[in-house]
């Protein structure tokens, strides 16, 4: 029998060598010798490590752990083969075991900065922007050469609406970065609006010419509401560029249009220039084209959801693009499979954002109620994140398929399931949506009103939308047949009241009239400046209350258009950073009136302010997504804050917020009024009769 000291010398050995499995081989032989135990579990924890195999290499440094608690080296071996394993398990599809494993690495060793950074990115893909944040920074202190981790940092920073800590993380980036992440972090400087950081970024990133790049650059300065840089970059990309980025960089130079338009003439410019984009696309990219291209559906993703929010009629200019769209879509999605037979009473719901909040809010309850009816509902999410709430859905559905990947295989599994029906909640605001709703893949295909615009697409048959927020001549708004269900068109549970909290706790002034416009920049269309300058100019204790947005930028603008029209920004204007449902409620709750936006009305946000019983104005006008908070507080029973024009919103307004007998007989009546507005299963019932037809 061999030395068991001569085979873990050799064992060793093999170790510094490389050899991992022989090293194993060697120490397994050694046997359990005592005065050897801790060389020999050093070198299968190390071998094992070494070998990838991740539970093997966290039991055995456990072991050696217990035997050395004070050895460093063994403190951090177990704690990256415990971030390992959390890496392995987020491979296989188990993110709660991948975050467990990471919270243990870092509780085993708080400077191994890869679990930080692991950490960060876990809690970054559950959109919980602050944890990520605090991660990364976290990981950067550690190992200040994690330059991808200082730039999630920042994109974290930004999307929780913390802008100047933001900036910070992005002004420790070095001066000379490789071409792609300097892209990255160019984008981040134009969403933060600092154009001459962004620029100097930029500069490196396209000094290889790489049309991939300088797309992204388009899409940022689109982001950041910069139309113009956005169709400069975008033709540089369609320049020198392979099908797929030619088409991509197509869309956005013809589509481009302004998130925070300076005023009605930037609009009407923008309108124009619009339908001269469609045809351009159609003159350009014929299906004949496009078939040939070589380009796929994924390609043909895009998202003009902006030009629902200017206000107009948008049924010609989404017509004309559905046209072209529709055609492009069947030219890249080639030969359709071999016909089958749909499936009776089997039901598609196919949406990007099976995810907290407003997509599934409203379209959620449609799941159980759509069952119990007899169809056969499957769950079909294109998005990349998941969170709680898609699990719960998904075990409400028949069936649930998560498809983030490539467009082609959304549409293989669709003609596979081969539903009776497709319903897709949020046509033109999710771009990979927008693709599959242009094509025939069901007998019947219908819209509803997640984004509350017709679609346009010859593809669509049904529209889905609410009556009571539809005009009498509603039907003329939409290409497609609409159908109508009554009130919220779901079982919308109510919202949780909020806890009462002082407005020092929350930062908000603690005796001004508090008029909270909690909307997103896209929504405060230049009709509401007006509006705001009447309030300020009526009620000296006017504080208007607006929460940063995931791109600075468009704040800035904001900014800029409400000081031309007489809005002191420093006296006036009171910004909070982007706030979790709960702490959003608690602002509402402590507010003396929300404001709705004319153009664009409240959905989710709406309903969140009549739940804590706080008095909303509305301005309605003729399409149904200026019209929704004009249905809930008609529903409500308090019809006096549906004003009839700008001026009389102005007078209201004024009047709720400063008047408090007033206000409290308002509060009073719409607390007395929200059961007939939540938890109604009427619009469920007609759903499923609407369906049925």
């Amino acid at each position: 029998m061999a030395d068991p000291a001569a085979l873990i010398a050799s064992a060793e050995q093999a170790l510094r060598a490389g050899q991992w499995a022989r090293a194993r081989e060697l120490a397994i032989a050694c046997g359990d010798v005592a005065a050897l135990a801790l060389r020999t579990r050093a070198v299968l924890a190390n071998a094992a490590l070494q070998l990838g195999e991740h539970a093997e290499a966290v039991a055995q440094f456990r072991w050696l752990r217990e035997a050395l608690p004070m050895h460093a080296g063994v403190r951090a071996a177990l704690s990256m083969a415990l971030n390992n394993l959390g890496s392995a398990a987020l491979q296989a599809g188990d993110t709660a075991q991948a975050d467990d494993h990471y919270r243990e690495a870092i509780a085993v060793d708080a400077r191994n900065a890869l679990a930080w950074q692991n950490l960060g990115g876990r809690a970054q893909a559950a959109n919980r922007f602050d944890v990520a944040a605090q991660a990364y920074a976290r990981c950067v202190e550690l190992d200040p050469a994690r330059l991808d981790a200082r730039l999630q940092w920042a994109l974290c920073e930004r999307l929780r609406g913390a802008p100047q800590a933001a900036r910070t993380a992005l002004a420790g980036m070095p001066a000379t970065l490789p071409a792609e992440l300097a892209a990255q972090v160019g984008a981040e400087w134009e969403l933060l609006g600092d154009a001459a950081a962004a620029r100097a970024a930029y500069a490196q990133a396209l000094a290889g010419g790489d049309a991939a790049l300088a797309l992204r650059i388009a899409r940022a300065q689109l982001g950041a509401g910069d139309c113009a840089s956005a169709r400069t970059s975008a033709a540089r990309a369609a320049g020198n560029a392979d099908a797929g980025t030619a088409l991509r960089a197509a869309l956005v130079g013809a589509l481009a249009l302004p998130l925070v338009p300076a005023d009605e003439a930037a609009i009407a410019a923008a309108r124009t220039q619009f339908a001269e984009g469609i045809a351009a696309l159609a003159r350009e990219w014929p299906a004949e084209r496009l078939a040939r291209s070589g380009a796929s559906l994924d390609d043909l993703a895009h998202s003009h959801y902006a030009l629902a929010y200017q206000g107009h009629d948008d049924r010609a200019l989404a017509c004309a693009f559905g046209d072209w769209y529709g055609a492009a879509a069947a030219a890249l999605a080639g030969s359709p499979a071999p016909a089958q037979d749909a499936a009776p009473r089997r039901l598609a719901l196919v949406s990007a954002r099976w995810t907290l909040g407003t997509i599934a809010a409203y379209f959620g309850p449609w799941i159980g109620a759509l069952r119990a009816a007899g169809w056969q509902v499957e769950l079909v999410h294109i998005g990349s994140v998941v969170d709680e709430l898609t699990h719960a859905l998904a075990a409400q559905a028949d069936a649930f398929h998560h498809l983030p990947g490539p467009l082609v295989e959304v549409l293989a599994r669709l003609r596979e399931r081969a539903p009776e029906l497709i319903v897709y909640p949020e046509v033109g605001l999710s771009p990979r949506v927008h693709p599959l709703a242009a094509l025939r893949l069901a007998p019947r295909q219908y819209a509803a009103w997640g984004h509350p615009v017709g679609t346009g697409l010859p593809a669509i048959d049904g529209y889905l939308s609410c009556a009571p927020m539809e005009s009498p001549n509603a039907a003329e708004h939409y290409r497609e047949a609409l159908r109508l269900l009554p009130g919220l068109g779901t079982r919308y549970a109510r919202p949780a009241r909020a806890a009462r909290r002082s407005r020092a706790e929350l930062g908000l002034p603690p005796t001004a009239h508090l008029y909270v416009v909690p909307h997103a920049p896209v929504k405060i269309a230049p009709a509401m400046d007006a509006l705001l300058a009447g309030i300020a100019g009526r009620d000296p204790d006017a504080r208007f209350v607006l929460f940063e947005d995931s791109s600075p930028a468009l704040g800035a603008r904001l900014r800029r258009r409400f000081e031309a029209h007489g809005i002191d920004p420093a006296a006036r204007l009171h910004w909070l950073p982007r706030a979790s449902p709960e702490r959003f409620r608690e602002v509402l709750a402590a507010s003396d009136v929300l404001l709705d936006t004319p153009g664009f009305s409240g959905g989710n946000t709406s309903l969140d302010a009549l739940a804590q019983g706080l008095p909303l104005v509305a301005l309605p006008g003729t399409q149904m997504r200026s019209r929704q908070s004009t249905a809930m507080l008609q529903q409500c029973g308090v019809p006096e804050l549906v004003a009839a024009s700008a001026q009389e919103y102005v007078e209201t307004a004024v009047r709720v917020a400063g008047e408090r007998e007033f206000a409290a007989d308002l509060r009073a009546r719409i607390d007395a009024g929200t059961p007939a507005l939540f938890d109604d299963p009427a619009p469920l019932r007609a759903l499923v009769e609407t369906l049925a037809s």
